[in-house]
């Protein structure tokens, strides 16, 4: 019994074949190409080859040819079997080298005995004329068919030269064979340099970023990759490049090439690097405008109880003589209230509530100030070195604020140092100034720099550095960083920070300065009134209405104003204000609270001066002036008064805007 090779790439036609010739004592092997063909033929030697004549990659013809001219296998009978019509199909096999033919559908009853013809020893012959005539149509056929090869192949070459991503194509060992002009601008190379030359298993940046592991899959395993790599480019510098790479088989399933494609993706990466940055930046604006809402009212109600507290220990110190046991328990209640009344100051200047007194402030001199009482608190082992920009422009800042501000941070640079360091502070005209929310591109702004060379702060730190009640100290309130930065806001400045654990920390305030740079400066803002520091107690009289929703502040502004003389009606509520007003002319001013329950100040106020043209308000709130008073100031109310008052303050006002 004969070994018969059958070359088929249908899988319908192997199974008939084979159950023909393993019917009849046969051994059948197979394949399905003509390449894996040829293979199968010098790896087992068979007595009987056949042959479909269309075949993937190398068609039965071609692959017939082939066999006839290989020394060991020439003398293998060839028999084609295929389903070609076309006039000239069984010539053009047998000019191939084919030996016989046998035409589809196979003619079972005969095909064995064909077969059995063949393997001993028959052969189809042509006339030489015949042979000649043929083997010219066939020649000219395999011109056609290069030349379809060599236009594809010229097509697919000008599709990766134009293409807009940067191709590069190697053979199986790695090797680049070819590059589009993409890749030249892409990776700054020139011309064909490369080619032959450039080994993805040699590229220092793919092995520096641990992706060899990645390529290597797709020569070993015939995979498809894509990874991302931060990759060092001449003239570029570091660029982030998607590398997309994948296998080319011919075929028998073997890698012949493979595509490597980059996309620079450092514009794009960045751009959402930048939107994620700005949406943490909106998150934690949004974050610590909540934070000082919150801390702006409790700021406010505090004030209101603290009137009581305050007021009434006032009063009580003078009915009590000092030499009085109960005079001592008085004044510690009393000092307590104006304690926690300074420690509500601070949060109402986080939550943009306290009082702002614009002036022009040379920062210099002012330095200079400053640093004259730091030195005297801060530890001797400690060195404050300057470096002081000349001829600054005059910044725009509240005093006290700017004042506050300074200390706090010197202070806090100075509690970072163990033992011996230095704070260095510099002054300059800011140049680049960082975008935030009450920037004005018309306005210069000078850039003061704290820096020390203290333990530090971690993320976590400087990320909750500007909260309330936050303290990385035992015994500390949490509020002095939380002050400044209600205070830069307030002044329409800006803080950050920046440190390193174990590298310090620097502090920067970029603060609007007097001198503008655009085409118009704005009016300077006007200065709000001072509190009067020292009024004496005057003896008033006359008829005095409160109006304020609190019960206590309404019970202690009444014995206040009582104990100096006044007459006093107290309501809740702006309605009953306005009714009051109507029973009772004699009332000379009002003492208006700005937010109640019901009828609120700013509703209250045009009302009162539409009954009475002519009377005197003297506006009281927990919030400072440039709070919620600020609008009814405005709309032209007498005075303002803070909550919690002390006696003479308040009496003194009182007795002011009435002349006396």
């Amino acid at each position: 019994m004969a070994r018969i090779l059958h070359i088929e790439d249908d899988f319908n036609n192997l199974l008939l074949v084979r159950k023909l010739l393993e019917s009849a004592g046969h051994t059948v092997v197979e394949a399905s190409d003509g390449l894996s063909g040829i293979k199968a033929a010098g790896d087992t030697n068979p007595d009987l080859i056949l042959m479909d004549i269309n075949l993937p990659g190398l068609d039965g013809n071609e692959a017939a040819t082939i066999l006839k001219n290989s020394k060991n296998l020439n003398d293998i009978p060839i028999v084609a079997i295929t389903s070609n019509a076309y006039p000239g199909a069984r010539e053009r096999c047998l000019v191939a080298g084919c030996d016989g033919y046998i035409a589809k559908p196979i003619d079972v009853d005969g095909f064995l005995s064909v077969l059995e013809s063949y393997i001993n020893g028959r052969r189809d012959h042509l006339p030489l004329d015949k042979k000649a005539h043929f083997l010219k149509e066939y020649s000219r056929d395999l011109a056609l068919s290069l030349e379809e090869h060599a236009y594809a192949r010229h097509f697919l070459e000008g599709i990766i030269m134009q293409s807009p991503i940067s191709t590069l194509i190697t053979d199986a060992d790695g090797v680049c064979v070819l590059h589009n002009e993409r890749y030249n601008r892409m990776f700054n190379t020139k011309g064909g340099g490369i080619i032959g030359n450039y080994s993805v298993f040699d590229d220092s940046e793919l092995e520096r970023g641990g992706h060899l592991d990645l390529v290597n899959r797709v020569f070993a395993e015939n995979e498809q990759v894509e990874f991302q790599t931060d990759y060092e480019i001449a003239g570029k510098g570091r660029r982030i490049i998607r590398f997309s790479m994948f296998p080319v088989l011919d075929s028998t399933g073997r890698l012949k090439n493979a595509v490597i494609q980059h996309i620079d993706v450092t514009d794009e990466i960045r751009a959402v690097q930048e939107k994620e940055r700005l949406q943490e930046q909106l998150f934690q604006a949004q974050k610590m405008e909540s934070i000082g809402t919150l801390a702006g009212g409790v700021a406010h109600d505090y004030n209101n109880l603290l009137v009581g507290v305050l007021g009434s220990s006032e009063l009580l110190l003078k009915h009590v003589d000092n030499k009085d046991n109960r005079y001592k328990l008085l004044t510690i209640i009393r000092d307590s209230a104006i304690k926690m009344a300074e420690l509500t100051r601070s949060l109402l200047a986080y939550a943009q509530g306290g009082k702002f007194i614009p002036e022009k402030v040379d920062i210099n001199h002012f330095l200079g100030n400053v640093l004259e009482f730091t030195n005297r608190v801060i530890d001797r082992q400690i060195s404050v070195i300057t470096d002081l920009a000349p001829d600054l422009p005059p910044l725009v800042a509240d005093k006290g604020q700017l004042h506050q501000t300074l200390i706090n941070i010197i202070i806090n640079a100075s509690e970072a140092i163990s033992g011996r360091g230095v704070i260095k502070i510099s002054t300059c005209l800011a140049e680049d100034v960082p975008d935030f929310t009450e920037f004005d591109a018309n306005r210069a702004y000078v850039r003061i720099t704290v820096t020390d060379n203290g333990c530090g702060m971690t993320d976590e730190v400087l990320a909750k550095l500007f909260e309330p009640f936050y303290s990385t100290k035992g015994m500390g309130r949490g509020l002095g960083m939380a002050a400044i930065y209600g205070i830069t806001r307030t002044n329409k400045a800006l803080i950050t920070a920046k440190s390193i654990p174990g590298a310090g920390a620097t502090i920067e305030l970029y603060w609007p300065a007097a001198k503008y740079i655009g085409r118009q400066a704005p009016p300077e803002p006007r200065a709000a009134l001072r509190k009067h520091e020292v009024i004496p107690d005057l003896r008033g009289s006359g008829t005095v209405m409160v109006v304020d929703d609190e019960d206590i502040v309404r019970e202690v502004a009444t014995d206040i104003l009582e104990s100096a003389g006044f007459r006093v009606i107290a309501v809740d509520d702006g309605d009953s204000a306005i009714n009051e007003l109507k029973r009772n002319p004699d009332v000379s001013l009002v003492v208006l609270d700005i937010i109640m329950k019901r009828m609120s100040g700013r509703e209250t106020y045009p009302e009162i001066k539409k009954l009475r043209p002519d009377m005197k308000v003297l506006v009281s709130s927990g919030y400072d002036q440039e709070g919620p008073a600020a609008e009814i100031l405005k709309m032209g109310a007498d005075d303002f008064i803070q909550k919690p008052y002390n006696i003479d303050e308040f009496t003194g006002k009182i007795n002011m805007l009435l002349g006396r």
